[in-house]
């Protein structure tokens, strides 16, 4: 199976002391005058090796049946005759929202127990099944239970006491890859975020990005071109249109939610509005409104206000009348804003002439060696790529000779194209030897010839000298490469290594990897994609705990992407202890307000596509949210 579809499972080990001293089909709860009778299924548990899975499930004709990867290990982990384990159906109507209170559990087991089932009895049924497990049939599931919505769990029996209850969560990991090391044009030029494959950052002189923040006034919904000129002109946008914005706005959070959404988007649409009247070209406009949940989470902690986080937000939202609100409102003030997101486009002498004519146009300013002209002709041709009105092929057709004169403009081809496709990878690599014969000592060219070389080896497309790409790496500072883009090609590389040190079984090596890539992430400005491919390759490979502090450092910013967010969730979620801190359930909000519907299905079976648990729901706080926002 591939390794980025590779499913997570983990195991929730409930302490059995917490139970009552009693018994469930003769099988015994221990207590302390039991001394360590758990230990040595305790330690075995801890010990286990990553290969090693198991799981209860049931199939299309209701057997219930028991999977494990590894048979040898099952055989040393049931030592005696008492050995063993009783399965726990779980249901999803023990979590239904028109409940007051969640039903009690028995000794710890939340739904329908099997009788044991004994290790002499389990083992011979083992036998190979087609997906490399190891499966045994171990029952029916009940005719009442059929057709509802169940999930099998585990307890673990130890010479006839119950020691490890084990609750399955399907948790899984994003697609492993590389963080973006981008190519240089004519300067760095990094490739899509995460959901787009067009270029986030622009061309010599073709596009800036700006990004600033507006505040709201309080009740004030329009905003018009004499609010917005003073803006426009601190822009001087003489040489620039507009080509998109992005608006995303926040209301506090006191009031009606959807009156909240409704000012919000008018606020927004007021100021797209009002930019676009300051030119003809239309501008195309993207808006998204939330209340600002997260940052009013994080503002009340060290307040007397703190103990509202624990509150659902229909009641939080009672409270913030009268005096509360008045106190609160040095704090909700701050929260009602746009962030504003200005893509600006060169004003473009060449936009209304065909490409054909362009082509012509870019060999005549080669022939006459302008090579300003030749540059302008050549963003032109790489915005229309971009845009699709053209194949990236058709940089063919911008023929460019094999000078020094002209070497610059040859990398630009040959990397722009490789960003739009690094399949052409080899091909890129290739032509940027050639072109580093004519500028040996340009720092750009040989920074772009690392950044291919990873890729090709990460893809296993061709044998790479991987000690003297390492060497060549940290030889750019010789060439003015600034060490934050030095230490995004050691990472990759890093990360590379830990690819190939699982397929040679180099624990060793996969762990010194790991180690060094996380050394140096705070030396590099990451965007969140970056965040989560390296937070990914740190949790797939043992590192939870480095993976989860990494991305701590982003999970409360109200700008913080969806997928970051909800990868966080899948981290940490199965872990109750979070949900009490007020940080945690502001970074939850964050990630229900990018996405309900996301967010909802995380409660669904782990059977399920998007799912992680059902049982989830045994947090008191999760079910109330879960109720309040889901269950509608």
């Amino acid at each position: 199976m591939p390794l980025q579809k590779k499913l997570l499972f983990l195991y929730l080990l409930i302490s059995p002391f917490l139970f009552f001293a009693q018994n469930q089909f003769g099988v015994k709860i221990p207590t302390s005058n039991d001394g360590n009778v758990c230990q040595p299924c305790n330690q075995a548990i801890k010990s286990k090796p990553r290969s090693v899975s198991f799981r209860a499930d049931s199939d299309a004709n209701n057997n219930i049946f028991f999977e494990v990867t590894d048979k040898n290990w099952l055989n040393t982990f049931l030592k005696g005759s008492k050995d063993g384990f009783m399965i726990d159906i779980a249901s999803k109507e023990r979590y239904d929202c028109a409940l007051e209170t969640l039903p009690a559990s028995k000794y710890g087991l939340i739904g329908r127990t099997l009788p044991p089932v004994w290790k002499g009895k389990l083992l011979p049924k083992l036998k190979k099944h087609k997906n490399g497990r190891y499966r045994a049939i171990i029952g029916k599931v009940p005719s009442d239970l059929i057709g509802k919505d169940l999930e099998f769990n585990i307890y673990f029996i130890r010479n006839n006491f119950f020691c490890f209850y084990s609750r399955v969560y399907n948790i899984r990991g994003a697609k492993l890859g590389l963080i973006d090391s981008g190519m240089f044009l004519d300067t760095i030029t990094f490739t899509s975020d995460i959901k787009t494959k067009t270029l986030k950052e622009g061309f010599k002189m073709k596009y800036k990005t700006l990004d600033f923040v507006i505040p709201f006034e309080k009740n004030k919904a329009i905003y018009s071109e004499v609010d917005i000129k003073p803006l426009y002109d601190s822009l001087r946008l003489t040489d620039f249109d507009i080509k998109t914005i992005d608006i995303k706005a926040y209301s506090s959070v006191e009031g009606s939610t959807e009156r909240n959404l409704e000012l919000q988007n008018q606020r927004a649409s007021s100021i797209a509005n009002a930019l676009q009247s300051f030119q003809k070209p239309t501008i195309k406009t993207s808006i998204e409104t939330t209340e600002n949940w997260v940052e009013f989470f994080n503002d009340i902690e060290d307040t007397p206000y703190a103990s509202f986080t624990a509150l659902s937000k229909k009641q939080i939202k009672s409270k913030l009348m009268g005096t509360t609100n008045q106190k609160l409102e040095p704090y909700l003030k701050n929260h009602r804003k746009a962030l504003v997101s200005l893509e600006l486009e060169k004003k473009d002498p060449y936009k209304e002439m065909t490409s054909e004519v362009l082509y012509n146009l870019f060999v005549n300013a080669v022939q006459e060696k302008s090579l300003n002209k030749a540059e302008l002709i050549q963003s032109t041709i790489f915005e229309r790529i971009k845009g699709n009105e053209i194949g990236v092929k058709d940089l063919e057709k911008l023929k460019v000779p094999s000078s020094k004169e002209f070497a610059k403009l040859a990398n630009k081809n040959v990397s722009f194209s490789f960003l739009i496709n690094k399949s052409f990878g080899i091909i890129a690599f290739d032509k940027l030897k050639e072109i580093e014969k004519l500028l040996p000592k340009n720092g750009h060219i040989k920074y772009n010839l690392c950044a291919t070389q990873l890729i090709i080896w990460y893809n296993n497309w061709k044998k790479i000298d991987i000690k003297k790409l390492k060497n060549d790496i940290h030889n750019l500072k010789n060439y003015g490469i600034p060490s934050t883009l030095i230490n995004r090609l050691l990472i990759n590389y890093h990360l590379t290594n830990v690819r190939f040190s699982i397929q040679s079984n180099d624990t060793k090596l996969r762990e010194s990897s790991l180690k060094q890539a996380y050394g140096i992430y705070n030396n590099v400005n990451l965007s969140d994609s970056d965040y989560l491919n390296l937070a990914n390759y740190l949790a797939a490979f043992g590192d939870k705990e480095n993976a989860v502090s990494m991305l701590n450092q982003r999970i409360n910013k109200i700008d913080a992407s969806e997928d970051l967010l909800f990868y966080y969730l899948n981290l940490t979620v199965t872990n109750s202890a979070n949900t009490e801190s007020n940080i945690y359930r502001a970074a939850m909000l964050n990630a229900f307000d990018k996405n309900k519907k996301r967010f909802c299905k995380l409660f669904d079976s782990y059977k399920t596509e998007h799912g992680i648990t059902f049982q989830l729901l045994e947090d008191l706080y999760l079910r109330k949210m879960y109720c309040e926002n889901c269950n509608k």
